[in-house]
């Protein structure tokens, strides 16, 4: 068996900062105490500062269905849109990676809620305007696609001007608006979230807000800033935003909550004081690193040994002794 090329001191230097590197990098891995981490926070704020993101943020996290963090003994399910790239690519929950949520300038940065957010195999069409509240709002599950024949219409109707005119007028071209481009009262949002516009013909005559006629397709003018601004209820609530982020955790640290109750429950009593190194078994050395496991096993082997020489001194003495007096017992009988 080969010796190992380090002292037991290296070893063990080594061993420890590769201990306090992986706990830095996984902060999940640790005690019980530390596994309940979701547990300890009952509002958003102090939640979100914990893990540095904005409030907002907590609203717009969705759960992979089945897929757990790929972080070793990570107990929560990850999160979509929220997967690492490079050697250590996979999914991640919210703990272990936090870019789940766009940045601005990003598309979606107001962080209204996961619906307005891309999707999860990145499909969405985005919207050909160049207003900087649509690009804030961000992205729509059903975009209005403006018919040839109106595009003139839609064009002066959102002022467009330079690229955005060309674009609109391009009949070669698949030109998409978002709907809060479009006045409320011209839209209807289905059970299922989806947006479309309000049935009508070719004669039919639309008002704007500033009453002005258009005649055969609803005018684009609508201001995405007051879309924004007074239809966005975060969350699906009715509360204004700013109001929601000070009220109850998103249902998805719910989840995240019962994970830690059922591991809790699942995990074992205090754990055992660790055997004597000469009484591991040979397959658990197995499962150690090769130099670890020659140190080990040269260092059993060796108490091993010493435990041999001890007993073998212990029966020359015992044999000794009993020579010894077998002799002084045949001096007395010959006497």
């Amino acid at each position: 068996m080969s010796l190992i090329t380090q002292s037991p001191g290296t070893l063990m230097k080594n061993a420890s900062n590769a201990s306090k590197y992986r706990r830095r990098l996984f902060p999940t891995m640790g005690s019980r105490d530390e596994k309940r981490l979701f547990s300890s926070f009952n509002d958003a704020p102090s939640l979100a500062k914990h893990l540095g993101v904005p409030v907002k943020a907590l609203y717009c996290v969705e759960l992979e269905k089945e897929t757990s963090c790929a972080v070793p003994e990570c107990l929560y399910l990850a999160v979509v849109r929220n997967s690492t790239r490079g050697n250590n690519s996979g999914p991640r929950c919210c703990l272990h990676h936090t870019k789940w949520f766009p940045r601005e300038p990003n598309r979606g940065h107001y962080l209204i809620g996961t619906s307005y957010l891309r999707s999860k195999n990145g499909t969405n069409h985005t919207c050909c305007c160049e207003n900087s509240y649509c690009n804030g709002i961000g992205y729509s599950s059903s975009m209005m696609r403006i018919p040839k024949q109106y595009r003139k219409l839609a064009s002066d109707a959102l002022g467009a001007s330079g690229k955005l005119a060309a674009t609109l007028i391009d009949e070669k071209k698949d030109v998409r608006l978002a709907p809060w481009h479009f006045h409320p009262a011209h839209r209807i949002q289905k059970s299922d979230g989806r947006w479309t516009l309000i049935h009508f013909g070719d004669n039919d005559v639309f008002r704007d807000n500033e009453n002005k006629r258009w005649v055969g397709y609803p005018p684009p003018n609508y201001s995405p800033k007051d879309y924004y601004e007074i239809e966005c209820h975060a969350g699906g609530g009715r509360m204004r935003p700013q109001d929601r982020w000070r009220s109850t955790l998103p249902a998805w640290v719910h989840r995240y909550v019962q994970t830690e109750r059922s591991a809790d429950q699942l995990a074992p009593g205090p754990r055992p004081k660790r055997p004597p190194l000469a009484t591991l078994s040979t397959e658990r050395l197995s499962r150690r690193s090769p130099k670890r496991v020659s140190f080990d096993a040269n260092k059993q082997l060796a108490s091993e040994l010493g435990s041999v020489r001890k007993k073998e001194r212990l029966l020359t003495a015992q044999l000794s002794q009993a020579n010894q007096r077998a002799k002084e017992s045949d001096a007395a009988v010959g006497g």
